[in-house]
């Protein structure tokens, strides 16, 4: 699909990342990050010889307002292509060439290429000098043959301070709590952990969240948020089922009595399936359907899961009952051998969502994650340019 791309791939993934500028953060403002951008940390191999004390990441995120007049002249720094128009009879990329010269790059060795599998290839390119980066990435939706090209170039004086995670995790390195400070030091959230046999997901045993962008960082290696106090166990004490709605992570509250979120479990005893099930008015069998499909790899880590929520308009469902939208109501994730969450996309009504989560060697803590919009602002020559986009970078203090 992609010969350009693939003439860089290498055998060994280089991980790098964004180190911040906290010394004077501002909130709510767009601050500088340090002319530091790359970082680079060791594989650990003995996990007995890891410091579990707290550690503590800095937060920042770069998302164009283009209807800002400031911002206007950035629109064509975000483009998409179809991968069908990029190569060209010669296996070239003039496209992708043209887009990198005009920011500076075209003769530069990427400084990092990621691949994953099938599923996208990333080229990573930074100037200190200049004080700005670019993702290419190369994305195989699987929605048709080819995929699409997402170009992003950013300055780093366009990133803005979000604050700090305070985290600590357990000896297999999943987190056991995080809490969110604002740039001004102030907790604006926590959120604490439980896990359960058979279950690849976390569930939350306590949050309370006083920002809304804490439901974007934290938590931020998993789509769903299951509450631990929405699980409803067997006499053996195995998780049966979920009495919560799952499709929004804002909501903890019980759902009404006749709809039941059913845990069905494989013959190794591992999640495979939940169903949500609706009950006639006077408690017999109703409609039954999966919410979530789980596949596994062969070395038992969760490979990839399909979700589908019904919008509230397709049942006549209760007054009490959640008023689901059709965004984000279908879609797919796909985990690498470690079961890490690395690409997710989903439905939205104007088209799909694709998301891509980058991690540093055995970390269980994404150090990036970028969203991109298929709708593009406007277009010309084969390409779309002003996609929405949103990219965070987390950095280790």
């Amino acid at each position: 699909m992609n010969k350009r791309i693939a003439a860089f791939a290498i055998a060994c993934m280089l991980i790098m990342s964004a180190c911040i500028d906290v010394d004077n953060p501002i909130d709510d403002e767009v601050v500088s990050a340090t002319p530091e951008m790359i970082s680079n940390i060791s594989t650990i191999q003995d996990l007995s010889q890891v410091d579990y004390d707290i550690k503590k990441e800095t937060v920042m995120r770069f998302t164009p307002d283009y209807l800002h007049e400031s911002q206007k002249d950035k629109l064509k720094d975000i483009i998409v292509i179809d991968a069908r128009w990029v190569e060209d009879e010669n296996g070239a990329a003039p496209i992708i060439d043209a887009y990198l010269q005009y920011r500076g790059f075209l003769q530069k060795d990427p400084y990092s290429v990621i691949r994953v599998g099938d599923i996208y290839t990333i080229e990573y390119y930074t100037d200190n000098d200049r004080r700005i980066s670019c993702f290419i990435v190369c994305l195989d939706t699987g929605l048709d043959k080819e995929g699409y090209y997402f170009c992003v170039t950013y300055s780093w004086d366009d990133l803005q301070n979000i604050g700090e995670i305070e985290y600590k995790n357990n000896q297999s390195g999943d987190a056991l709590y995080e809490n969110l400070f604002n740039t001004e030091g102030v907790q604006v959230a926590n959120i604490s952990y439980a896990y359960f046999q058979g279950i690849p997901f976390s569930f939350i045993s306590k949050h309370e969240t006083a920002d809304e962008i804490s439901y974007d960082v934290l938590n931020r290696n998993q789509k769903f948020w299951l509450y631990e106090n929405a699980v409803v166990f067997n006499e053996e004490e195995k998780a049966i089922g979920f009495n919560s709605d799952i499709y929004n992570k804002h909501d903890e509250r019980p759902i009404p009595e006749e709809f039941f979120l059913a845990f069905i479990y494989d013959e190794k005893d591992r999640l495979k399936f939940i169903h949500e099930e609706f009950l006639g008015e006077h408690g017999e069998a109703g409609l039954e359907f999966d919410v979530l499909s789980l596949e596994y790899h062969e070395n038992g880590f969760l490979k990839s899961v399909e979700y589908n929520f019904y919008p509230s308009f397709y049942f006549e469902l209760p007054q009490n009952h959640r008023n689901r939208g059709t965004w984000d109501c279908s879609g797919i994730i796909n985990y690498d051998e470690q079961g890490r969450m690395i690409y997710r996309d989903y439905y939205i009504t104007h088209g799909r969502h694709y998301c891509v989560y980058l991690y540093k060697e055995e970390s269980k803590r994404p150090w990036a994650y970028i969203e991109f919009c298929s709708n593009s602002y406007s277009g010309e020559n084969n390409y779309g340019y002003g996609n929405d986009t949103t990219l965070y970078l987390f950095q280790d203090k």
